[in-house]
């Protein structure tokens, strides 16, 4: 799984054309919490990636620039290949404490 670098947001984003990204942001960590968890309900490993902050993407998040989508595809593909920068669980954030990932990294398929 490859994801940007926002993955939470804050109340003092919300304004008319950051709405939509803040819902977005803040179903990211759901998202991520959710697929780590049935990975490992049905034996998969979890692997992830996530782009660093400062890819330039421009101003507008919604917007499909190409030259942005290569940026972001190009580190994502220099970070893929580096073993190392692959992380094995979700970040922890606002809605799931590490005491939580820890659990549900503690669950197998039978």
């Amino acid at each position: 799984m490859v994801v940007s670098g926002i993955l939470g947001f804050s109340v003092a984003m919300v304004q008319k054309d950051v709405f939509i990204i803040s819902v977005m942001a803040g179903n990211m960590e759901s998202t991520l919490v959710r697929a780590f968890a049935m990975s490992r309900a049905h034996g998969y490993n979890f692997h992830l990636i996530i782009i660093p902050q400062d890819v330039a993407v421009g101003d507008d998040e919604l917007a499909f620039d190409q030259a942005e989508m290569r940026a972001m595809f190009a580190a994502g593909r220099k970070l893929g290949r580096d073993p190392g920068a692959w992380g094995h669980t979700p970040p922890t954030g606002a809605k799931f404490a590490p005491w939580m990932i820890e659990v549900l990294g503690r669950l197998e398929s039978k």
